[in-house]
């Protein structure tokens, strides 16, 4: 009997050489997962526990071999490798092999022990992968590290290696918070050609084809790998490699070309967590900056056709140039751009005066004594005072408190152009600032749209340049994500909003898309659903569109959705888009021709045009 819990046995395995039943399926299946393996003989109605003599750790996946001696099954079972005695680099775990239906199990690790010593993951179950061909199942492929991709043709009697892909660790200068930080580089040399940079992931996913194992296919958080020729040789396959555009980055390592120096361009197969896009307006139609979580700084100067890695490992840490949040152009100085910087390390915001090529920290430095080492935040929106003198910004910086537990949040401000900072949170108190937003016309009116705080977080205004805050409709609007307020720039009295009820925030509850016509005095509701972001034009406040993400669990149909009439009618412009990933999925307006319009989620990035709407 299967007593475990569901988080305890995560991995099924039909046996297809099993009796098949119609209507009721094979009748041998494995299940398994933390707390050991067991296989059923009668299509699950009843289980034996067939672990035996294996280690104590979590059985990650199970393969099946070919048929052994009197019908017998030989199973194989890779067991997530821990620790016995780090210091010796002995560990228990690995791979085993049964030839007697899960009776017993002989351990098979000759020719990997070394390898998985030193790899750098013991102890992180899923970071070990195995699998074969239903074809050819002898041949087995064991996976891990950072490109360790290891292959037996004998039911793992012996390992020998395949993927060869030259990695170092390069140290930097120290980063934000005073640690001695790396970059991971690939060297020239090996067998794979590793396009992507890596930040220290490792290999998450293993596949065989089944009709052939010579095709074998690892992914890693950023990038997937392919070999077709058995392991002889391996490349990326989501993206493409084009020509160098920063060959000196790292004068002092001969690496071969990756994002790190050369033009990347994808090839419609991705998994990207972006937070912001901003068009520079000395280039509208040619140049455009994307912010990632994972990724950093993307620069096309191109329209969107080839990209670059855009950090400077001068005064940029690992953390800095793999988690930008804010990306803003200067309208006034050509060449001028704003980063804000966090989520997975300290934040701070980074001026270039050379289209990303090059940048200065513009350092939050009481925010970071503030937060100590162990403290992080994010800077997740930055604003300029269009009407503050060019060598003097005023600049304001939207703070996320991510894992702070200090109270670091809020709204900060420059007046000198980043060299000095004060915090201007009055009336917000210490809460995840999601969004900021700015009447132009009129810069010291901003919006604020929050998350957490005493009040769980909502909309909050200042008329005072964030000297003071108060929030607007409290009984009405709850909570924020990001690019969730949106200005009319004619009549920037016309305010749209989506937020969660008040406390009713939490990942799956919808939305609600609220107008208002007098700056916040007075709301009326437009529209119910799994909103994840709102974009109005800038001359016609009726022209407004929204993003639904479409899915069976968000209750709607969802997509690319646009009103002319301010609301109460919506048509979907969606044809060809994905429009997924939940609260990532976002749209922006260029500004400067509101018909170009960009919508970005978890899966890529779209440009369209929506020739109707209003130009000027």
């Amino acid at each position: 009997m299967v007593t475990a819990g569901p988080a305890a046995l995560v991995g099924l395995l039909i046996d297809p050489r099993s009796k098949f039943v119609p209507g009721k399926g094979h009748s041998r299946l494995y299940l398994f997962g933390k707390e050991g393996l067991y296989r059923s003989d009668d299509g699950c109605a009843t289980w034996t526990d067939i672990r035996g003599n294996l280690p104590k750790t979590t059985v990650v996946e199970v393969v099946l071999g070919p048929a052994g001696a009197a019908d017998k099954s030989v199973i194989v079972a890779n067991c997530a490798p821990k620790w016995a005695d780090k210091d010796k680099k002995a560990f228990v775990g690995g791979i085993y092999r049964s030839d007697d239906d899960g009776k017993t199990w002989t351990r098979k690790m000759t020719g990997l022990e070394a390898a998985v010593g030193q790899c750098g993951q013991v102890g992180r179950e899923g970071r070990f992968r195995l699998a074969n061909s239903r074809s050819r199942p002898e041949i087995l492929y064991y996976a891990f590290g950072f490109a360790g991709v290891y292959t037996s043709s004998d039911l793992g009697e012996s390992w020998r290696g395949l993927c060869h892909a030259p990695l170092t660790w390069h140290r930097i200068e120290k980063n934000s918070v005073g640690d001695v930080d790396h970059f991971m580089l690939r060297l020239k040399g090996g067998n794979c050609t590793l396009a992507h940079h890596s930040s220290g992931g490792a290999i998450l996913g293993l596949a065989v084809a089944p009709s052939d194992p010579n095709v074998v296919l690892w992914t890693h958080n950023s990038y997937i790998v392919g070999t077709f020729d058995g392991g002889t040789t391996w490349g990326t396959l989501a993206a493409e490699t084009g020509r160098a555009f920063a060959p000196d980055r790292w004068p002092e390592v001969d690496v071969a070309p990756s994002d790190h120096t050369h033009l990347m361009r994808g090839r419609g197969l991705s998994l990207i967590v972006p937070k912001q896009v901003a068009f520079d307006p000395f280039d509208p139609n040619r140049t455009l900056a994307f912010g990632y979580m994972d990724i950093g700084l993307r620069i096309s100067r191109d329209g969107g056709d080839w990209w670059e890695w855009n950090y400077d490992r001068t005064c940029m840490a690992r953390s800095d140039s793999g988690s930008v949040n804010a990306v803003l152009f200067d309208p006034a100085v050509q060449g001028r751009l704003y980063i804000g910087t966090g989520t997975w390390g300290v934040g701070d915001v980074f001026r270039s005066d050379d289209l990303g090529r090059t940048f200065t920290r513009l350092s939050l430095a009481q925010l970071r004594e503030k937060a100590g080492r162990d403290v992080r935040f994010a800077v997740e929106r930055l604003l300029i005072d269009p009407q503050s003198p060019p060598d003097r910004r005023t600049i304001y910086a939207a703070i996320d408190r991510g894992r702070s537990s200090k109270g670091i949040g809020g709204v900060h401000k420059s007046v000198d152009g980043g060299a000095t900072w004060t915090e201007c949170s009055n009336g917000l108190g210490p809460v995840d600032v999601k969004t900021l937003v700015m009447d132009e016309r009129c810069p010291s009116t901003l919006y604020a749209g929050t998350y957490g705080g005493e009040n769980g977080g909502g909309l909050f205004k200042t008329s005072d340049c964030g000297a003071n805050w108060a929030q607007l409709a409290p009984d009405k609007i709850g909570a924020f994500t990001a690019d969730c307020v949106a200005l009319c720039g004619e009549r920037a009295d016309a305010l749209y909003v989506v937020a969660y009820p008040p406390g009713k925030a939490g990942f799956w509850n919808d939305r609600i898309l609220f107008r208002s016509d007098d700056a916040g005095k007075t709301w009326r509701v437009l529209k119910q659903a799994f909103i994840s972001s709102v974009a109005v034009n800038p001359y016609n406040p009726d022209w407004v569109y929204i993003t639904i993400p479409r899915g069976m669990h968000y209750r709607s149909r969802g997509g690319l959705l646009r009103s002319r009439d301010g609301g109460n009618n919506w048509q979907p412009i969606d044809d060809g888009v994905i429009v997924e990933g939940a609260s990532r999925s976002r749209i922006a307006i260029d500004r400067l021709d509101p018909r170009r319009l960009i919508h970005y989620s978890l899966y890529g990035v779209w440009i369209g045009f929506d020739p109707e709407a209003p130009n000027r």
